[in-house]
C-alpha cells in the first residue's frame, strides 16, 4: 500500500506524462478552479435589464457542464448562449441602482467578479461650451432640466455623445463660427476625467481642420457628426479623431443629432420652429420626417434621446456663454415641442446613457 507521501508522488508522475486536473477547490478560477470570469462587456446598463452583455472567461463548454447560470447579483441572467469556450453572450436582468457581481455558475464551479456590472437610471448627461468657454460636465434631471455638476472641465464642448461601452466622446468647442482648432475628446461620465484622441482633420488630405462639429452621435459603433464646413454629416474615427465626409447635406444653424433604439438618425438644422430630419448615415442623404411646433429661444444646439424621448438644447444662438438655455422634449411623431426647464447658461451639448 502506498504511503500519501508516496501517492502524492506518483500521481504527480502521471499527471505530468499523461496530463490531468489535480484541482479539487477553490483555485484561480473560483469554486472548483475550472470556470473563469475574465470580464463583462458592456460593464453597465439600465434598471430595466435588457442589455446584451458579453462576459470573457475560460471553461464555459467543457463537455462535463450539465448546467450554466449567469447571475447579476441574485438575478438570472436572460437568453444565456455559451458561444465557445472563452465566450458567453446574455442579457441582464432588471436590477436595481448600482453595482453587483456577475458570476457564471455551472456544475462543474463557478466563478464571479465583485462590482462588475453597474446598473444605471436613463440619465441625460451635459457639458459646458457655448461661446467657446469651458465649464463643465452636468447630470441633468429630465423631469425638471436641473442640473447636477460631475466635474469641472479644461475643454469647451459642443458635441457629447455616448459610445455602447459608456464612454462619452465629445468634440471641442473652439470659439464662435468657424474658428480654431477642435478636437475629438473622451470624458469618463463618472468622473469627468477628460484625454485628447486628436484633432478633428479631414481624412481625406490630411490637412483641412474641421473646427465646428456641434452635435455627434453614435450609429452602433459609428460616430457620426455634422461638419458646418460644408454643412454635410460626417463620421469621426474615434480612435484618431480623423473626419470624412458622408455626402449629404442642409444649411444648418443649430444641427442637433441623434439616434435612436432602433438606429435611426435625426437632425434638426433650422431651430424648434423648423423640421425634424432623418438622416440616412451611409449616404447623408436626409428625409423631412415632422414639422416642430413649440420651444423658447432660436436654435436647437444638440439633440439626444433617453429612455425613447428626443431631447434638445434649446439656445438663444447669440454667442454669449450666458444667454438662456433650455432644455426641450420632441415628440417625433407630431412635431410637439415642450419645455422642460432652464439649463446652465453654458451647455452647448447633451448625451443620453439610454436611448
Amino acid at each position: 500500500m502506498l504511503r500519501p507521501s508516496e501517492f502524492l508522488i506518483v500521481s504527480t508522475l502521471l499527471c505530468t506524462t499523461v496530463g490531468c486536473n489535480l484541482s479539487t477547490g477553490p483555485g484561480p478560477g473560483g469554486v472548483g478552479g475550472l470556470i473563469e470570469v475574465h470580464g463583462v462587456d458592456p460593464d453597465w446598463g439600465g434598471v430595466e435589464g435588457g442589455s446584451a452583455v458579453t462576459i470573457a472567461g475560460e471553461g464555459f463548454a467543457l463537455e462535463n457542464i450539465e448546467e450554466l447560470r449567469v447571475l447579476f447579483g441574485k438575478e438570472a441572467a436572460d437568453e444565456v448562449r455559451v458561444l465557445d469556450d472563452l465566450t458567453i453572450q446574455c442579457l441582464s436582468p432588471a436590477g436595481s441602482v448600482g453595482l453587483v457581481a456577475v458570476t457564471v455558475q455551472t456544475n462543474l464551479g463557478s466563478d464571479s467578479i465583485t462590482d462588475s456590472f453597474r446598473y444605471e437610471q436613463p440619465t441625460l448627461f451635459a457639458a459646458d461650451g457655448k461661446a467657446g468657454q469651458a465649464g463643465g460636465l452636468y447630470r441633468i434631471n429630465t423631469e425638471d432640466a436641473t442640473a447636477e455638476l460631475i466635474a469641472d472641465l479644461d475643454y469647451a464642448i459642443t458635441g457629447l455623445a455616448m459610445a455602447p461601452d459608456g464612454l462619452l466622446y465629445a468634440t471641442q468647442s473652439t470659439r464662435v463660427g468657424i474658428l480654431g482648432t477642435s478636437q475629438l475628446l473622451s470624458i469618463d461620465r463618472l468622473t469627468g476625467a477628460t484625454g485628447v484622441i486628436g484633432p478633428l482633420i479631414d481624412a481625406g488630405d490630411g490637412v483641412t481642420e474641421h473646427p465646428a462639429i456641434p452635435d455627434i452621435t453614435f450609429v452602433e459603433e459609428r460616430l457620426i457628426g455634422w461638419t458646418q464646413n460644408s454643412d454635410k454629416p460626417v463620421e469621426i474615427d474615434i480612435t484618431t479623431g480623423m473626419v470624412t465626409v458622408i455626402g449629404g447635406g442642409l444649411s444648418a444653424y443649430g444641427s442637433g443629432m441623434a439616434t435612436n433604439a432602433e438606429g435611426i438618425v435625426y437632425l434638426a438644422p433650422q431651430g424648434h420652429d423648423g423640421l425634424l430630419f432623418t438622416v440616412d448615415p451611409t449616404t447623408g442623404e436626409a428625409s423631412s420626417a415632422v414639422d416642430m411646433f413649440g420651444g423658447v429661444n432660436s436654435a436647437i444646439a444638440a439633440l439626444t434621446f433617453s429612455d425613447g424621448v428626443l431631447y434638445g438644447v434649446d439656445n438663444n444662438n447669440t454667442g454669449d456663454a450666458d444667454s438662456a438655455n433650455n432644455l426641450l422634449s420632441i415628440n417625433v411623431e407630431t412635431g410637439e415641442v415642450r419645455d422642460v426647464g432652464g439649463l446652465p447658461g453654458g451647455v452647448d451639448s447633451i448625451a443620453g446613457n439610454l436611448p
